[in-house]
């Protein structure tokens, strides 16, 4: 890191820690107090911001507990939504009334779990279980610092490219509160592992891991599924595409169309990119010039680019999922801190 960038950020950094410190330690001594609903609730969360894996795994969990025959809901912030308030979301919702990862869960998922948006937590659950009682689980997405309210079980992910014990606090590096926060976890999972990930490394990030926190630690990797249109075709291999991506990490994607097509180009925008006509023109421009037949893109963004009808016959999404090594062993864990509230019901 350039000396003069570091002088400038590290008293920054330490402020900033000693912020969220202080507002750590209200929560500590109960000075700031936190919720408990008579329900269970699981968070998912990073200490990093953004680019850590939580949808893929928050669909992990869906899908869990959907095959389990549990009644399900996601309330989650709604990021870069425009709307504000609690809204639940429906065939209506779009990006810009609950947000890109929200709407991306409720139409993966729809008719399946309940999906609710809200900024203040507490009140996106007390929503959730005034509209459905019947519910039997509710996820929080992107939650780990929202300490106000409590949950059963707190999970905390990471990145195997850049573990939150590699990093900073915020300006300095890209950490919302100090590595030491890590100790709230009840569980940790290691993110977008790479395939060749030995053993001797996975015992590595342990004991490191230790240093801060005694949850148990998990690794997952990333594993990338059929390429899809609209109408559910697939696109045939060595297609000579346009990659449109609005990420915070999309260089493992970039690897992998590499692989299976002729990537013509990249277009990388923004993480959570608000797309407009100007970006449209822009692709539609790029993929002439560069002579690409089709448009790939994340399943984040696709929610985004598909409604725009100039995209649509040229547009594809890239799905993916999350695959846990050893989760038999997770599911053990969940299954303790979990499964036996499970049959408890909310009391109106």
């Amino acid at each position: 890191m350039n000396l003069i960038r570091l002088i400038f950020l590290f008293p920054l950094s330490i402020i900033y820690g000693q912020i969220t410190d202080f507002r750590n330690w209200l929560f500590d001594q109960g000075i700031l107090s936190e919720t408990k609903f008579d329900i269970p609730i699981i968070s998912v969360g990073n200490l990093a911001v953004g680019g850590t894996g939580k949808t893929p795994f928050v669909e992990f969990l869906i899908e869990t507990y959907l095959i389990r025959g549990k009644k399900i809901a996601i309330v989650s912030r709604g990021y870069k939504r425009k709307s504000n308030g609690v809204t639940i979301a429906s065939d209506e919702s779009t990006p810009s009334t609950i947000g890109d990862e929200a709407t991306m869960i409720y139409q993966k998922f729809k008719g399946k779990v309940v999906m609710i948006v809200s900024k203040n937590r507490v009140t996106g659950v007390s929503e959730v279980l005034k509209i459905h009682p019947e519910t039997d689980l509710i996820i929080l997405d992107d939650a780990f610092q929202h300490r106000y309210l409590t949950r059963d079980l707190n999970i905390l992910l990471t990145t195997y490219q850049n573990p939150f014990y590699n990093n900073d606090v915020m300006p300095l590096g890209n950490l919302r509160e100090k590595r030491v926060c890590a100790s709230r976890a009840d569980l940790i999972l290691i993110t977008k592992c790479s395939a060749e990930a030995d053993s001797p490394k996975q015992m590595e990030i342990r004991q490191k891991t230790a240093s801060y926190s005694d949850a148990p630690v998990f690794f997952s990797t990333i594993e990338y599924m059929q390429c899809q249109n609209c109408e559910g075709s697939e696109l045939p291999q060595n297609s000579p595409v346009l990659l449109v991506t609005g990420i915070a990490n999309s260089t493992p994607l970039k690897d992998f169309i590499k692989v299976g097509y002729n990537l013509k180009e990249h277009l990388n925008f923004g993480d959570h990119h608000n797309y407009q006509q100007r970006d449209v023109r822009k692709i539609l421009n790029t993929m002439k010039i560069i002579e690409a037949k089709f448009i790939i893109t994340t399943e984040k963004d696709w929610v985004k680019l598909r409604l725009f009808d100039q995209l649509r016959p040229f547009l594809y999404q890239q799905k993916i999922r999350c695959t846990i090594k050893n989760s038999d062993n997770l599911m053990g864990v969940l299954d303790e801190k979990i499964d036996g509230k499970l049959t408890f019901k909310h009391v109106q």
